[in-house]
C-alpha cells in the first residue's frame, strides 16, 4: 500500500473502511490532528491584512507556524502508526514461536503505545496554541475556530484508546503505570485548553 497520507481522501476513507488492520484507529485519529491544524492554519490566513498591527501580526505567524509543524507531524504519524502495529503483529507472532524474542515484542509493544500517545500530546499542544491565539481570530471564522478545537480535542481521546489498548501487553509494571500517569495528565491539559476555546466561541457565536 502506498504512503498513508500520500492517498487522496476518498482512497484513504475507502482503505479505512476496508477488512484490514491499517489504517486503524491511530492513523484515524492523526489524520483528525492534521485536520484541526489545517482549519485552524486557515483562521490564522484570515486573521491578518494590511491593518494588523505588526506586533499582532507576529503572534499570528508564530501560531500558524506553530500549527503547520504539527500538521506536517500528525501526517508523519498516520505512517507510523500503521508500521507500529505492523511491527508489533509481526513480533508478537515470532515471540510465540521463539521465547528468545519477547523482549523484541516488548520494544514494539512500547512503540504501538508510544504514537498515538505522542498523537495526544501533539493534539493537547495544538489546543494550548488554539487557546492563545483565540483572541486575534477574525470575528467571521470563529466558528471554524471551534471546529479546529473538537478535532484537537478529539483527536487526543481518540488517540487514547489506541495507547490504552496496549497497555496491558506491557510486561513492566512500572512503565504502565507511567504510560497511563502520561496520558491522564496529557488529557487534562488537551481537555482544559479545549474548554477554554470553546467558551470563546460561544461567547462571540452567542454575543
Amino acid at each position: 500500500m502506498a504512503e498513508l497520507a500520500s492517498l487522496t481522501l476518498d482512497k484513504f476513507l475507502d482503505e479505512t473502511a476496508n477488512r484490514t488492520p491499517t489504517p486503524g484507529g491511530g492513523a484515524v485519529a492523526a489524520a483528525t490532528g492534521a485536520l484541526s491544524c489545517a482549519m485552524a492554519r486557515m483562521v490564522t490566513a484570515y486573521s491578518v491584512n494590511k491593518n494588523t498591527e505588526p506586533s499582532v501580526r507576529e503572534k499570528i505567524e508564530t501560531f500558524s507556524q506553530q500549527l503547520h509543524r504539527a500538521d506536517q507531524l500528525f501526517r508523519s504519524l498516520i505512517d507510523q502508526d500503521a508500521a507500529a502495529y505492523a511491527n508489533m503483529t509481526s513480533a508478537a507472532k515470532a515471540a510465540k514461536e521463539d521465547e528468545s524474542k519477547r523482549n523484541q515484542h516488548q520494544r514494539t509493544v512500547l512503540e504501538a503505545a508510544g504514537v498515538p500517545l505522542q498523537m495526544a500530546a501533539l493534539a493537547a499542544t495544538v489546543l494550548t496554541t488554539l487557546d492563545s491565539f483565540k483572541q486575534h481570530t477574525n470575528k467571521y471564522l470563529v466558528s471554524d475556530l471551534g471546529v479546529a478545537g473538537v478535532l484537537a480535542l478529539a483527536t487526543s481521546k481518540a488517540a487514547a484508546y489506541s495507547v490504552r489498548i496496549n497497555i496491558p501487553e506491557i510486561a513492566d509494571t512500572k512503565q504502565r503505570d507511567q504510560i497511563r500517569a502520561d496520558l491522564q495528565g496529557i488529557l487534562s491539559r488537551a481537555e482544559s485548553s479545549a474548554a477554554s476555546v470553546e467558551a470563546y466561541v460561544q461567547d462571540q457565536i452567542d454575543d
